[in-house]
């Protein structure tokens, strides 16, 4: 079981770097490979997405409370 797992990520970790040096090759760069480099981009680029969708989604939440507001707090949903 536990050959299975380490199979299946390394299958993902060869995925990930695949695509990083074929948009490299697309776009006409210079490839250098350091698969650290490349998990730790991935990991901060993964970051700062849900970042952008949490803060998207307060965003939503605020203006449906503003289309529901009536004077009283019925309707309204937390920002948490």
């Amino acid at each position: 079981m536990a050959e299975l797992i380490v199979f299946g990520v390394f299958m993902i970790i060869s995925f990930i770097l695949g695509a990083y040096v074929g948009q490299k090759v697309v776009k006409g760069e210079n490839i250098e490979i350091n698969p650290i480099k490349v998990i730790d981009e991935y990991k901060e680029e993964k970051k700062i997405k849900e970042k952008i969708a949490e803060e998207e989604s307060k965003f939503d939440i605020m203006m449906n409370n503003i289309d529901s507001y009536d004077g009283t707090g019925i309707g309204q949903k937390d920002l948490r």
